[in-house]
């Protein structure tokens, strides 16, 4: 989760094993699917 555009947050955090993204501000109903799609995938 962050406030950083897609873009700019794979810059910074790509390689670092990330599962998901998921940019603020969000709904609740969006951090849902995200969860449920990486737990899924776990």
């Amino acid at each position: 989760m962050t406030g950083y555009p897609m873009s700019e947050a794979e810059l910074r955090f790509g390689g670092r094993g990330l599962a998901a993204f998921l940019q603020k501000p969000f709904e609740l109903a969006e951090l849902r699917r995200v969860v449920e799609g990486v737990l899924l995938v776990a």
